[in-house]
């Protein structure tokens, strides 16, 4: 099969990035056989603690508890934490009440891990990847490792935390691989779709399963350890490239810079047919505006993105962290007034044609297309497609910053563009009213919660943000996002209230429906970031997601 050309790289952590030595672990004979352990180090902090006992009584309930809690963690793929399994040793020893502190558990938790970490490498064949792919790609690593702050220490120590755009670790989202929830935790949280990636792991169950499960391509490291069990069927499970080294991904990607393949003719086609079809630009609208001394240009990705490569003029403004989660009056006023200023810290001025893009047509670069709507400036557009729509017409990219000087942009605010969180509560039964979400399965059926509660608005129907672009990034035609939100009663005759985690995917529902000439679309700000947090507002739990 021949590569396909990803935005994004996202790599496993354990004997894909980092290397488990047991040379380097202490050795141990069990039943007749060398066995590499952490347990003498968890010994001696046991023995510091309670006294000494015979060993073979504590290595008994050392390794009872790591059995336990893999078959509990094989049997719902729930995260259980290190101190959890040390907690489960101490009551196999017989420990009980006031002797099960947190101060003991976490104690032999880190003389545990202490001695794990010494056997950790990176070799220099992962070295030259991790240098290779973060000048061409956005990278990420998820990890199933039941204790986070040794992940991060160790990936400071050998100095690659920085080679990461995002890390995602098992503890913090309380789900393992190859369950598809932290899979959509880190689509989520990088702001894209899982065709844009390429994941590369070494494991065939919680790498190329769990990776193909929730639409992505796999890269498997082929080795001789593996756990597929037979429950999953191997044909459907077939990895999309296989490599006998990591080194390989750098001849099988070769040097397409991450861009992926976008045809010319749709990354400079016209109108679509949508009724508003100025608020999106093409390439070639651009390319022949690019010297307007009015435009505005706005990179919206990561800065690292911005700094491998940007479009001559853009100036980069990643905003993609700022957040409301409460919409009553006073903080909401404060929100805005900070958000103005920010936009003129970037040289908006009153007439300036503010044009924004991120990777593909994405939800960050409709966040600012809808922040400025909201704000009564008309004359805001979004690039088609994104940067990697331009990258695919051999257009200039440039690594010069531009430094722009404060622009004069006052808001005027267009209440009718934004709805509060008392609007969404006193609308909730309201047949005129459609309040669309737009997060992942995973976050409206509660699976994976992001506030205080995990769920949905009553009432509330489910539209992926995704579902509004094609396989390249660019949105669909008029008429098939049309088919799209009336085939679930979300019709121009309704007031729309989209919604999302941070109003960001929400803001990219509303743009779709603004192409279309949806006359009453208002994006719900504070979304579930404050929904999900308030405890006094109703929420429902749809249909379990499955994997």
């Amino acid at each position: 099969m021949k590569p396909m050309n990803y935005t994004t790289l996202i790599f496993d952590a354990f004997d894909t990035v980092i290397h488990i030595n047991t040379l380097k672990l202490p050795t141990l004979r069990v039943n007749g056989q060398e066995i590499s352990t952490t347990a003498p180090a968890a010994y001696e902090a046991y023995a510091e603690l309670f006294g000494e006992i015979d060993f073979d009584d504590f290595y008994r309930a050392f390794s009872q508890s790591f059995t336990q809690v893999t078959a509990r963690r094989r049997a719902d793929l729930k995260e259980i934490l290190s101190q959890e399994r040390f907690r489960i040793m101490l009551e196999l020893l017989g420990h009980a009440g006031a002797e099960l502190t947190e101060i003991a558990i976490e104690k032999i938790t880190k003389a545990h891990m202490r001695q794990l970490q010494q056997s950790f490498e990176v070799r220099p064949e992962a070295l030259q990847v991790l240098e290779w792919a973060k000048c061409r790609y956005r990278t990420a690593m998820i990890s199933n490792f039941a204790h986070a702050p040794t992940l991060y220490e160790s990936l400071d120590h050998f100095g690659i935390r920085s080679a990461f755009e995002t890390v995602i670790v098992s503890a913090e989202v309380g789900w393992c691989k190859p369950h598809r929830i932290i899979f959509d935790h880190t689509f989520g949280k990088m702001g894209i779709r899982p065709q844009e990636a390429l994941f590369i792991g070494d494991q065939l169950y919680v790498d190329v399963y769990g990776a193909l499960n929730c639409g992505m391509h796999v890269a498997w490291i082929e080795t001789e350890r593996q756990d597929w069990p037979p429950e999953v069927q191997l044909p459907v499970c077939k990895p999309t490239y296989t490599i006998d080294i990591i080194t390989d991904l750098i001849n099988l990607l070769g040097d397409g810079g991450g861009a992926p393949l976008v045809p010319l003719a749709l990354a400079g086609e016209g109108t679509m047919n949508y009724t508003n079809p100025h608020l999106l630009w093409s390439v070639d609208d651009l390319k022949s505006r690019l010297s307007d001394p009015k435009l505005v240009l706005m990179d919206m990705r990561p800065p690292e993105a911005y700094a491998n490569g940007h479009i001559p003029g853009a100036r980069s403004f990643d905003i993609f962290g700022i957040s409301l989660i409460d919409t009553r009056p006073q903080p909401l006023e404060a929100f805005l007034w900070m958000i103005e200023h920010l936009i003129q810290a970037k040289g908006v001025n009153n007439d300036s044609t503010v044009v924004a893009y991120d990777d593909i047509a994405g939800m960050r670069s409709a966040r600012l297309f809808w922040f400025l709507e909201f704000f009564g400036h008309d004359d805001v557009h979004v690039l088609n497609g994104g940067f990697n729509a331009w990258q695919a017409a051999r257009l200039p990219v440039t690594h010069e910053a531009t430094v722009p000087q404060t622009g004069n942009f006052k808001m005027k605010p267009r209440p009718e563009r934004l709805a509060t969180v008392e609007e969404v509560q006193s609308n909730l039964a309201n047949p005129s009213v459609i309040i669309v979400d737009a997060r992942s399965d995973a976050e409206y059926t509660g699976q994976l919660v992001r506030a205080k509660r995990g769920g949905a608005i009553p009432g509330a129907v489910h539209l992926e943000w995704t579902n509004n672009l094609d396989s390249s990034g660019l949105l669909k035609s008029a008429e098939e996002l049309t088919k799209l939100y009336t085939e679930r009663n979300i019709t121009p005759d309704k007031e729309v209230i989209p919604h999302c985690q941070g109003a960001y995917r929400s803001a990219h529902t509303y743009l779709a429906l603004r192409l279309i000439g949806y006359p009453n679309v208002k994006n719900y700000l504070g979304s579930w970031g404050e929904w999900g947090n308030r405890l006094d507002l109703p929420i429902e739990h749809p249909g379990k997601f499955e994997i």
